[in-house]
């Protein structure tokens, strides 16, 4: 292609690069033009590669710099729409920049760089989903392959070649894997909202206790006359993880493994062959305790997995408790626990520490509410987390064939 404006044929694919088919594109500044003093408490988002996170991006760690310093790095200005890479660390992530707290124009910081794609010449969303394949994830940590941390440069990126259709059949792919993706995000926010219609009456319940007006002493304060302190092992039996083998991991055959890392996101892409009692094995609806670090506690919402050391699973003993009410109760006093503990490094809890735990339970008629609201709604939790994997799966299977031509539209 000798120019950046010539058309792309209907009927041909055709091999361009990044830089052919972008109206513009930015590198993060030099090391030295935007340094930690530089940040501030408001103002101009400052775009992280740890914002990137599975091709999404999420407005965590917040940085923010003043409209002057903005305003003296242009070569770093990148805007609502672009795509973003990290230059180091977690490269082969992309995403699009959205408006970020109503802020359209937004400055890189030192690991990332953007491309804003000419929309006469390709789709943004068809070239974001062509970086979304694993294969081109994993070619682009492969040319790093040997290096301290993995980079992805400035230089790169614009060279990176790519293989595209006509602009027509762009835009009926991106339409199609948008569709699912709508779905899928549909579904995650109704899980969302769902957990904080949950939390909020936990809250109103038993923390606040709203509408109680009877009240006795405890070892763990005033608490609702009738309600009692119990030692968590009162109520629920506990399996303590499996210590499966390392060297049967395996990304290909198998039953899903979790760990602790696994418990925020219901997933896991690690599988072992190997065999375990079925007390090991986790189903949706399963409450876990994760027993280092920040004590991740979830309900399971996943498909069927096993249970890895340091992970653990609480069964209830009296049928009236809900697996949600329990969640709440053990993440509550958990989060106590952890905040008394803060200054060590690593926290661990131990077979004791879980068991000797002591929880504040109602009576049995609050028991037989929240059970009866929770039943119905952990249902509907399961379903989209179901309906989410299923939908996920599929636009993964139909991505690369979309990409290659192999599934014609």
């Amino acid at each position: 292609m000798k120019s950046k404006q010539k058309s792309i044929s209907k009927n041909k694919r055709h091999l361009v690069t990044i830089d052919q088919i972008s109206k513009k594109t930015s590198d993060a500044p030099f090391g030295t033009q935007l340094k930690s003093k530089d940040y501030a408490e408001s103002g101009i988002p400052v775009i992280q590669g740890r914002n990137i996170k599975e091709n999404k991006f999420h407005w965590n760690n917040k940085k923010y710099t003043s409209k002057e310093k903005f305003d003296s790095l242009p070569r770093s200005h990148c805007s609502k729409g672009d795509l973003i890479f990290p230059k180091i660390g977690t490269i082969g992530n992309v995403c699009i920049l959205p408006s970020i707290e109503g802020n359209e124009q937004c400055i890189l910081s030192t690991n990332s760089m953007s491309c804003s794609i000419n929309e006469k010449l390709a789709d943004p969303n068809y070239i974001y989903y062509y970086f979304c394949q694993k294969k081109i994830h994993d070619y682009i940590n492969s040319t790093s392959r040997g290096s301290t941390q993995p980079i992805f440069n400035y230089g790169m990126l614009k060279a990176f070649s790519i293989e595209i259709p006509s602009l027509e059949i762009q835009l009926k792919v991106s339409k199609i894997l948008q569709e699912l993706d709508s779905k899928i995000e549909n579904l995650q926010n109704q899980n969302i909202i769902l957990d904080q219609m949950a939390q909020t009456i936990f809250k109103s319940w038993f923390v606040d206790f709203d509408g109680v007006t009877e009240f006795e002493d405890s070892e763990l304060g005033q608490i609702p006359k009738g309600w009692e302190i119990k030692k968590l092992i009162e109520e629920i039996s506990v399996t303590y993880g499996f210590p499966f083998k390392s060297e049967l991991f395996n990304s290909e055959k198998g039953i899903p493994i979790i760990r602790i890392r696994d418990l925020k996101n219901n997933f896991s892409d690690t599988l072992t062959t190997e065999l375990c009692d079925k007390k090991f094995h986790i189903f949706p609806g399963d409450v876990l305790l994760g027993m280092d670090g920040e004590f991740n506690t979830s309900v399971w919402l996943g498909e069927e997995s096993l249970l890895n050391q340091r992970v653990c699973k609480l069964f209830l003993k009296n049928k009236i408790l809900s697996n949600l009410l329990i969640l709440f109760l053990v993440k509550q006093r958990f989060k106590e626990y952890e905040n008394k503990i803060s200054g060590t490094t690593v926290i661990h809890l131990s077979k004791s520490d879980i068991e000797e735990l002591k929880i504040i339970f109602p009576n049995d008629e609050v028991l037989k509410k929240f059970n009866k609201f929770s039943e119905s709604l952990l249902e509907k939790l399961i379903k989209n987390k179901n309906s989410i994997f299923a939908l996920a799966k599929t636009r993964d299977a139909l991505l690369p064939k979309l990409m290659s031509g192999e599934i014609r539209v």
